[in-house]
């Protein structure tokens, strides 16, 4: 996809490795045993789903299911000497199912300005045992030091000094501040908004070609203005589901030639139809 920012470049980071050999692991959270693979298998191309279930609250309603089914095409590259991997993510869309009768999108062209990233990853290819840690994706934010740490607004006030930071762009050039999110449906609004998430992966893998588990989020989301008053500018806090089964992922393998393009395809055979586990 298009690249609007350069790429920081990526630290190797170690693996997990164990002095001898291990049985491969049960993963209790998800009622599956991992299958171990050889070291440098995971290296290659892999399409990442991620299933995100948070709590929204809609004033009028109450508090309900948000679901997100968000994609990634990765490509790993290994080194032998360091026994590490490489891991560039290519951000490619996110999927928003209905909520009390609303869906909700973003303008064409937006999710092109996301910016590639790199994650942290950690497997022990004995056990079977993954993890990718610091899945950063930012939505109209910028110029950070550390994107990861960075202090945003948790009200009007320190909103009004955050924006003259020139943190905050026009991410889709509608001439709105932040991204436009157009709700749809039982209700409509645009909401101009920017947001921030960090996901981290854990689970197992099941051969070289598949890896399932449990994700989390660290989400944040501030509403700059609203053109509905029944839909609120203001701080979007969204806990996670109760049920931590409810967020997870599922990588699969790919072929070199796959793109963004290609997730249509892969979501109707590629992709479980249902949660893996």
């Amino acid at each position: 996809m298009n690249q609007f920012f350069p790429i920081a470049a990526l630290s190797l980071f170690p693996l997990l490795f164990a002095c001898s050999t291990e049985e491969p692991v049960y993963d209790s959270d998800i009622g599956l045993t991992a299958v171990p693979i050889e070291m440098g298998a995971l290296k290659g191309r892999f399409a990442l789903k991620v299933r995100t279930n948070a709590m929204a609250d809609l004033s009028f309603l109450g508090n309900l299911e948000s679901i997100s089914d968000t994609f990634w095409i990765m490509t790993r590259t290994f080194d032998a000497e360091t026994e590490t991997y490489e891991q560039e993510m290519d951000f490619c869309t996110s999927i928003n199912s209905e909520i009390a009768g609303m869906s909700t999108t973003v303008l064409d062209g937006t999710y092109d300005r996301v910016e590639n990233t790199y994650a942290q990853l950690m497997i022990n290819h004995e056990t079977g045992a993954y993890e990718s840690k610091d899945i950063l994706l930012l939505f109209a934010l910028k110029d950070f030091e550390d994107p990861l740490t960075a202090e945003l607004p948790q009200n009007e006030e320190e909103l009004e000094t955050f924006l003259t930071k020139d943190h905050v762009w026009d991410m889709d050039e509608d001439g709105n501040v932040g991204v436009t999110l157009i709700a749809e449906g039982a209700l409509s609004a645009n909401l101009f908004s920017f947001s921030r998430h960090i996901r981290q992966l854990k689970g197992i893998t099941l051969g070289p070609d598949r890896l399932v588990g449990l994700m989390t989020n660290d989400r944040y989301s501030y509403v700059v203005e609203s053109d509905n008053p029944l839909m609120a500018a203001g701080l979007k806090p969204m806990p996670p589901h109760p049920d931590p089964k409810e967020n997870w992922f599922e990588e699969i393998r790919i072929d070199d030639d796959v793109t963004c393009d290609d997730i249509p395809a892969l979501i109707d055979d590629g992709f479980s139809k249902v949660r893996p586990f």
